[in-house]
Order: structure tokens, then C-alpha cells, then sequence
């Protein structure tokens, strides 16, 4: 007996066909749908962006000074010597002093204005001249081989001072260098500014700026390192100081640096503290006024390193004098003693 769950042949084959037909027909339909939906969801969806970290606040340094002008090219100025030469005409490579007029004449070409002119420009200015009356893609170089326009003086506490010219823009660490470093005993950075007429002389200092020299270079102040420009003067100035003499073991001079002050202890140790015939408890400090008269201030040093009595601070210049046991109190009078008229020669030399 036939199983009646059993197709026969002829059914299946046709159904077979009848399926695969259906599914053709579904995966056409299907990718024809396919771009437009794709695109439609695109349009659709709203992809937030990556979180990004915030940028970084922008660092302004505040100087009283003119925008840093480090990366601007050199402009040619009167007295640099200038090499200008032209790819397959020759006969205008020259090397020329740019004289005080700027004009500079050249074969075909005439007279060409050097002054105020970076490399970059006065080459162009010359190709541009040349093309298409005598060169159809003319190639001109230009160099600075001497630069004699771009002055600064500095002057003071400095290794080799004198007038030094700048090549390119120079900052103060710059300047220095090139006057081989300051004296350990430099205080004051003082640049002076001038204003120029047209002739390109200096008429009067238009602005005066003070620098801490330890700050610039111990510290690490870079926004001190300020743009130094041509007809600057830079004066390196001593640091204010004292002197301490008389029974100490090292007589010496001291530097304030950075406007420190400077009391009594500290000069005492800095100059190797007292020697055994001491009398620092009759000490004096020298000290003048802006007119030149002489202050003799008693002291009792010895209770002051001894942490006795209040120390006091010495002022710029003061002296400080600590007399041997052998020397009477009278002897700091100033009628007609021997000491005390050798001691006025020695702050004669010393101040005048």
C-alpha cells in the first residue's frame, strides 16, 4: 500500500521550481531596496562625535615691549654687503656695500632700492625686472654676506663690551652671548630705547626697561629674555653691595642680589665671622646720603650675631667696620686720628 505522506515525483520537481523562482525574484527586490534604505538610515541617524579634551588655554605673556619679531627675515640696510647673482646673465652678478642712498644700479636694468628689503623680496623685485624683456623665467639669489645696519651697544658688567651687529632678530640672551656672558656681580639689565628721526639718527629714549639679571639667568625667567632691536642699548649694572673691613677673617665685598636685604649676621658670616682680637661689640657702619656726607652709626655686632639683641639691615654701599681690642673707642672720633685719617683715604678710593 502506497504511503500516503509520499509526494509524487512530478509535484515535487514543480514545487522545486516554483520555490526557487519565488527566491530570485525576493533577493532582486531585495537588493534593488538595499542602497536607498542604506542612505535614507544615513540621513537619519545622528552619530554624536567623539568627546574631544578641551584645548588648551592659550599662554600670553605680557611684556612692555614691542610683538617679538624673532621670526621676521633680515631687512637689508646701509653698509651690508649684498651678493646678488643671475642664472645666465652674469654680467649682473655683483657684490656690492648698499651705499647711504640704497640705490644700487645694474646693466639693462638700472637703479634697484636695497634698503628696507628682506633676500626673499629683493630677489623677487630683480626677477620681475628681468622677466620677459631679457629672461623668460629668470632664477636670481640674493645673500647678505656682512651685516653692518642692524646695531646694538652693550655696555657695563659684560665680557667683551662694545657695538655689536645684529644678524636676524636677537633676543637679550642673544645680545649677552655675543658680548661673551656678565660679570657674577651684575644687578640691573637696563635697555634703552631709542626713537630715530628720519635721517636715522637717535633723537631720545623712548622707553627705559629694567631687568633682574639673576632672574634672566639663574631663575629661569623666559619671559624676560624681551626682543632686542637694531640702535638698542643694553648697560649691564653692578649690583648693589657692602663692604665689610677691620677684624674679620675675610674683608670683603658682598653683593645684594635681586634687592635683597643684607643685616648684620649674614654680612659677618659671609665675610668668615670675626677674628680672636675682635671688638665688634664697639662696631660702626659708614654709611653716606645722597649728598655725600658721612653717617658713623655705633653698633653692637657682637650681640647681634649672638642673637642678643635685634639685628639691623645694611643699606647699599654701607660699610661695615669691625675694630681689633687694641682700638680705644676714642680712636672712631674723627679729630686728627691716624686711623681714621687712613680709613677716609680708603672710602675716598672706594666711593670717589
Amino acid at each position: 500500500m502506497e504511503n500516503p505522506l509520499t509526494l509524487n515525483p512530478t509535484l515535487v520537481r514543480i514545487l522545486r521550481q516554483i520555490w526557487t523562482e519565488d527566491c530570485l525574484k525576493l533577493a532582486i527586490i531585495c537588493l534593488t531596496l538595499a542602497a536607498p534604505l542604506a542612505a535614507l538610515a544615513q540621513d537619519s541617524l545622528v552619530i554624536p562625535p567623539a568627546p574631544t579634551a578641551p584645548a588648551p588655554a592659550p599662554v600670553v605673556t605680557t611684556l612692555d615691549t614691542p610683538p617679538s619679531l624673532l621670526k621676521r627675515e633680515y631687512r637689508i640696510g646701509r653698509d651690508d654687503v649684498v651678493e646678488v647673482s643671475v642664472f645666465q646673465m652674469t654680467e649682473l652678478n655683483r657684490t656690492v656695500s648698499v651705499p647711504f642712498s640704497g640705490e644700487v644700479p645694474f646693466p639693462y636694468i638700472g637703479s634697484v632700492q636695497f634698503i628696507g628689503m628682506t633676500a626673499t623680496e629683493l630677489s623677487d623685485k630683480i626677477a620681475g625686472m628681468l622677466k620677459g624683456k631679457y629672461l623668460q623665467d629668470p632664477f636670481v639669489t640674493v645673500a647678505v654676506r656682512q651685516y653692518s645696519s642692524q646695531p646694538v651697544s652693550i655696555l657695563g658688567l659684560v665680557k667683551s663690551p662694545g657695538t655689536k651687529q645684529l644678524k636676524g632678530s636677537k633676543t637679550l640672551l642673544d645680545v649677552i652671548a655675543m658680548a661673551e656672558g656678565v660679570d657674577d656681580t651684575a644687578g640691573t639689565i637696563q635697555i634703552l630705547r631709542y626713537a630715530f628721526d628720519q635721517d636715522e639718527s637717535r633723537s631720545q629714549i623712548a622707553q627705559t626697561i629694567n631687568i633682574n639679571a639673576e632672574d634672566l639667568l639663574h631663575n629661569g625667567r623666559n619671559d624676560l629674555n624681551v626682543p632686542i632691536y637694531p640702535g638698542d642699548m643694553v648697560n649691564v649694572l653692578k649690583a648693589p653691595s657692602v663692604r665689610v673691613f677691620g677684624e674679620v677673617a675675610h674683608p670683603t665685598e658682598i653683593v645684594m642680589r635681586s634687592g635683597k636685604s643684607l643685616n648684620i649676621t649674614q654680612a659677618v658670616i659671609a665675610s668668615g665671622g670675626f677674628t680672636p682680637v675682635n671688638k665688634a661689640s664697639e662696631a660702626f657702619i659708614l654709611r653716606y646720603d645722597e649728598k655725600g656726607n658721612r653717617q658713623q652709626i655705633p653698633i653692637d655686632a657682637d650681640s647681634m650675631v649672638k642673637g642678643k639683641i635685634t639685628d639691623v639691615n645694611l643699606q647699599p654701599d654701607d660699610v661695615l667696620w669691625v675694630p681689633g681690642s687694641n682700638v680705644k673707642k676714642g680712636v672712631r672720633n674723627s679729630e686728627g686720628i691716624a686711623f681714621t685719617t687712613a680709613l677716609n683715604a680708603a672710602l675716598r678710593v672706594l666711593f670717589f
